[in-house]
């Protein structure tokens, strides 16, 4: 049996992964497994890492679980920031994270590559919003 096809090994791995990069982000993640739902997908490639081809309805399944559990805390703060030499995001993350720590459910969006809708769609959900911008910038809301 191939390596992939032992979908245990790599679970501890996955869920890290999730962890670090796509709770932040749990509204967006639930969206887009409700957009590629109705697809006959053969493959995923991921953001970082390996690409997917085997148990990919256990893994999509998985990130839909782990989304649904970050998403029950009842209050949503969204973090929105927008880069120029990358000191917003540091900053972004650090709050996001700090807010992480403290129970609440947060998601971190750049301004300047996430579609409008998206960004319309959580400031609608969100209790609270942090807006981090660089002092210059030609991102203008």
């Amino acid at each position: 049996m191939h390596l992939c096809m032992r979908l245990w090994l790599f679970q501890a791995d996955f869920k890290y992964y999730y962890d670090c990069l796509m709770a932040p982000n749990t509204g967006l993640v639930l969206s887009a497994i409700k957009r590629i739902g109705k697809l006959d997908t053969g493959m995923i490639a991921t953001g970082h890492g390996r690409l997917l081809q085997h148990h990919l309805g256990d893994w999509v399944e998985n990130y839909q679980k782990w989304s649904q559990e970050q998403a029950k805390t009842d209050t949503l703060v969204a973090v929105f920031h927008s880069e120029d030499y990358g000191y917003s995001d540091q900053l972004a993350r650090a709050i996001a994270h700090g807010i992480l720590r403290n129970g609440v459910e947060m998601e971190l969006l750049d301004l300047s590559t996430t579609e409008p809708e998206d960004v319309g769609e959580l400031v609608s959900q969100a209790s609270g919003l942090v807006i981090g911008m660089p002092s210059q910038s030609d991102l203008y809301l």
